[in-house]
């Protein structure tokens, strides 16, 4: 058997290495190129010698809840922001509800904002987006240039690098934390002192924040400046605020953020009209919820009646309606006493006690078990 025997000769190849971290290159010629610094990532560049060169990751600022200046009052429609956001980075929420860029809601050039339809008096524009930092390279959420919702090339896959900054909501569940300071005032009362918040915290505003424990949650039905803004929140017998102070609070204008309970109890108190009375009551549920200005209750209850017998069994309600029409009907009930029929649920002249009647406006049976199973819906 034969073999072929291959010897090197005793030329070669020169390392140009002396450090670690060095990286062997080339250009005409074989070329090293020093390590670069901590964090630092290695970068395709063609103006380079070698084609490489070592980069900087840069930060965006994260911009949240600012509210954009303009007039709100159903004929405007042009709004600017304090700053021009990153390509692609704008969240724009009117009254809690994200609107559509690229002129289907609204466009946005440079820090203008230019609404399809003027928004109503009284509605709420907040803004959600990144502000690219000062860098000589690109922003935090690019790679060799690249935003990392851009379309993938040969040469480029986008990613999202670790320290991009996105809008706060999205990554804690829908919540927003405002970065102040709410003061107890009382059980259904806090401040914020010194601002005008009240933009911020509208009726149906979604609340969590804690006192000691767990998360507690509320929904605002009210604010008002004056010195400090005053937040009111829905009373109910599931949270209140304590006289304590308040930690990891946060607000969310979505329908359903992480952790809210959407449906609230309340403690109604009961009567009757005329000189029936209505007492021993149980109560099985009464439970509301609210979304913007709308406010959604359930209740069941029964009871005794007494005394001389009239038309209407009273409940009073979580929150005050806003309208002061009386016999203003606001749902439908099954009315039990000795019979069951359909009942009505309306206010008469009071905006916080909801009078039940028969359908067919016949007195109430005078005895136990009297009661309803019944919802409706008023304003706010």
């Amino acid at each position: 058997m034969s073999r072929l025997l291959i010897t090197p000769s005793s030329g070669g190849t020169t390392s140009p290495l002396t450090t670690k971290g060095d990286l062997y290159t080339h250009s005409t010629v074989d070329a090293r190129l020093p390590v670069g610094t901590d964090g630092q990532f290695l970068l395709s560049d063609s103006t380079q010698t070698t084609g490489l060169k070592w980069n900087t990751i840069g930060t965006n600022s994260l911009v949240y809840g600012e509210t954009p200046s303009g007039t709100v009052n159903g004929s405007n429609t042009s709004f600017t922001i304090a700053s021009t956001p990153v390509s692609g980075t704008l969240m724009l929420f009117r009254d809690g509800q994200l609107l559509v860029g690229g002129g289907a809601d609204y466009t946005l050039s440079s820090t203008t904002i230019t609404m399809t339809t003027a928004p109503v008096t009284g509605s709420v524009l907040l803004a959600y987006y990144q502000v690219a930092a000062a860098s000589t390279t690109f922003a935090a959420d690019t790679v060799d240039g690249y935003h990392a919702n851009a379309t993938p090339t040969a040469n480029n896959i986008p990613v999202l690098d670790a320290v991009a900054g996105v809008p706060e909501a999205a990554y804690l569940g829908g919540w927003v934390n405002p970065s102040e300071t709410w003061v107890y005032a009382s059980a259904s009362t806090f401040t914020i002192l010194g601002v005008d918040r009240t933009s911020v915290y509208t009726k149906g505003t979604r609340l969590r924040f804690k006192q000691g424990g767990a998360y507690k949650y509320a929904v605002v039905v009210a604010s008002a400046f004056s010195t400090n803004t005053t937040v009111t929140i829905a009373v109910n017998t599931d949270y209140t605020i304590a006289n304590a102070s308040i930690t990891d609070n946060y607000y969310s204008y979505m329908a359903n953020p992480q952790g809210y309970p959407t449906w609230f109890n309340w403690t109604p108190t009961y009567g009757a009209l005329g000189s029936m009375t209505f007492g021993t009551v149980s109560t099985a549920y009464a439970k509301y919820k609210i979304d913007g200005s709308s406010l959604t209750f359930r209740i069941n209850f029964s009871g005794t009646t007494g005394g001389s017998a009239s038309n209407g069994i009273t409940f009073t309600i979580p929150v005050n309606r806003l309208q002061t029409v009386s016999y203003d009907h606001v749902g439908e009930c099954k009315a039990t006493d000795s019979t069951n029929q359909w009942g009505n649920l309306q206010f008469d002249s009071t905006a916080s006690t909801i009078s039940v009647y028969k359908t067919s406006d016949a007195n109430w049976g005078i005895g136990a078990n009297n009661g309803i199973t019944g919802s409706g819906i008023y304003d706010i």
